[in-house]
């Protein structure tokens, strides 16, 4: 099966404030008529999160997938669940890295 990936939602910062937020990428119809498609022509939707909030927002529209991940909360995990949607969260080999060598090479 193929699959096809979206930005559920991405990090952005404000230039005036220097305030971060992350911010949805699509409507929930955008999202819902995207999901729908790929359905149509065999395909599933993994959706990139940075947020709880994306990610819940990508499970109530549909997708099969969530990928990389923010920190979830429970709520969302077990909505996944009993979605059926796959969380594939990413592990970082830099963080291991600095746990393992803190100060740094050499």
């Amino acid at each position: 099966m193929a699959w096809i990936k979206v930005f559920a939602d991405w990090p952005c910062g404000d230039r005036t404030t220097g305030t971060a937020t992350v911010r949805p990428t699509f409507t929930g119809p955008e999202l819902e008529a995207i999901v729908d498609e790929a359905a149509r022509r065999g395909r599933r939707v993994a959706a990139h999160v940075t947020s709880d909030a994306g990610a819940r927002h990508a499970i109530t529209c549909g997708v099969a997938s969530l990928e990389h991940l923010g920190p979830l909360s429970r709520e969302t995990l077990d909505l996944a669940a009993e979605g059926g949607v796959f969380v594939v969260p990413t592990l970082s080999v830099l963080e291991h890295a600095a746990e393992v060598a803190p100060e740094g090479p050499g």
